[in-house]
């Protein structure tokens, strides 16, 4: 009897991290800075998008190439945290990252999805 409870604490219970752990990563999250002036953002900067149009376009950012990238169907979370990964669709381009909005005050922004 010993033997069997013994061979079942050994399979018998997963030997696995939770899903929710084993599958979740950790990527360090990139600082974007908030532009506050006129014109586009210099790369690695984001604006705000106009309040009418926030709910939909949360910002709008440079990535570290220069090109311009929309927060379209992402989420914000209220510490500035921005969800999934943000990818620049410019061809050629290899900008993809976790990235954090400095300054963000616009609360959370849930993704239109």
């Amino acid at each position: 009897m010993r033997l069997l409870r013994w061979l079942w604490s050994l399979f018998g219970k997963s030997r696995h991290a939770p899903a929710s752990q084993s599958r979740r990563k950790h990527f360090p999250l990139v600082a974007i800075a908030c532009y506050g002036l006129d014109g586009r953002a210099p790369p690695l900067h984001w604006k705000p998008c106009h309040p009418f149009t926030r709910a939909r376009f949360k910002a709008d950012l440079t990535c570290a190439r220069g090109h311009a990238v929309s927060l379209k169907n992402h989420e914000v979370l209220s510490d500035g945290r921005v969800i999934p990964s943000v990818v620049c669709l410019a061809p050629g381009c290899d900008f993809h990252e976790y990235i954090r909005l400095e300054g963000s005050t616009a609360g959370h922004l849930p993704s239109p999805h």
